[in-house]
């Protein structure tokens, strides 16, 4: 939806704006296609979408930091 879309950009936007961090986790597969056809997808920055919030979380951890 087009709409969607348009607002999910404008959140990210906004979000960056005020230096906050923006990562997409469990993005479903053809909602990923539209986001990445939007654009949306490179504005976020490609390595900051994920498969599952686990992944997220191990990429956000820095190195050699146990995770409990």
């Amino acid at each position: 939806d087009a709409s969607g879309l348009e607002a999910l950009s404008e959140l990210v936007s906004n979000f960056q704006a005020a230096h906050t961090h923006v990562a997409l986790c469990e993005v479903r597969a053809n909602v990923l296609s539209k986001i990445v056809r939007s654009g949306i997808a490179d504005k976020v920055g490609r390595e900051n979408i994920h498969d599952s919030l686990s992944d997220w979380i191990v990429a956000s951890t820095p190195k050699n930091t146990p995770i409990i």
